[in-house]
């Protein structure tokens, strides 16, 4: 039991650290989008149901999502002001999803993932290890064989994309950068106004389920847990949104889900670039209104 704790302690040291180079990285890719969404405090990202056919005399049911996302009195949205929400939305997130993609290997930029970030993560995933028992997201104890003493043993690549995706998208981008820049050095040391911490919300609440849909590849079982990542917008909202881009939906988890398939293994350039091509397909499509 002793021997266990030590090595779930050694684990956690390994897991801080490297979360510290890890944040460092995506601060410096991510920067130029997420400081965009943050100075531009007039900028209206937040999704509701368009109301261009409200009611027509009262005489039209209304769904229970119309309801929930109906907005107050002469603050109503039409299809085209959505539309024009959507593009937006679109532009500043597949910003970060491809900056991301692209600043690692084998890819080249200005701002690469550092080696020992990327050697860590592969070695963990290669390695039995024993975590800190409280350390896993409960959907993630579905994917990992996990003992009462918190090991896991050798992972197969599908485990171990869900691990990177977790570790690096969902606990360092979006449960931190993204839904708290202004703590983690992105901007000016003070919250910004309610109506950018909605953009930012939004945001994430979009890469956290571009990032469902990456491991949904390999787990179609694979859920999102209520209350997992405090501050994304509510379910309710969550479940509008997913219907509203789901016209972008796909090219975006195939950047996350290639993302994850070239970290945990060496992967051809040749093979990238033809992947590559083949994401950025969906440039020319026209944005779907639910």
């Amino acid at each position: 039991m002793d021997l266990a704790k030590e090595l779930q302690k050694e684990t956690n040291e390994l897991l801080n650290i490297n979360r510290d180079i890890a944040r460092a990285w995506l601060r410096k890719v991510i920067r130029p989008p997420i400081q965009n969404i943050c100075a531009e405090t007039k900028l209206d990202l937040y999704l509701t149901k368009p109301d261009d056919e409200e009611d027509k005399g009262n005489n039209r049911r209304r769904s229970s999502i119309a309801n929930i996302f109906k907005r107050k009195k002469g603050q109503s949205v039409t299809k085209e002001e959505l539309n024009e929400k959507l593009m937006k939305l679109k532009v500043r997130v597949k910003g970060i999803l491809s900056a991301i993609h692209e600043s690692t290997p084998p890819f080249k930029a200005t701002d690469m993932m550092p080696k020992p970030l990327l050697q860590f993560l592969r070695r963990l995933s290669s390695e039995t290890r024993h975590f800190p028992l409280d350390y896993f997201f409960p959907n993630e104890r579905v994917v990992f064989n996990i003992s009462m003493l918190g090991e896991v043993q050798n992972m197969n690549d599908s485990q171990a994309r869900v691990f990177v995706l977790n570790y690096v998208f969902v606990r360092t981008l979006v449960m931190e950068l993204i839904l708290s820049p202004w703590e983690y050095g992105l901007t000016r040391k003070k919250v910004p106004p309610a109506s950018v911490v909605k953009n930012l919300a939004t945001v994430a609440s979009i890469v956290y389920l571009h990032v469902l849909d990456a491991i949904q590849i390999d787990f179609p079982g694979y859920k999102e847990e209520e209350k997992v990542v405090e501050g994304l917008l509510d379910k309710d909202q969550r479940e509008f949104i997913a219907t509203a881009i789901s016209g972008w939906r796909t090219p975006h988890q195939r950047i996350v889900y290639d993302w994850s398939c070239n970290v945990i293994r060496d992967t051809d350039e040749k093979e990238i670039a033809v992947k590559k091509a083949n994401i950025e397909v969906d440039d020319d499509e026209s944005v779907k209104t639910p």
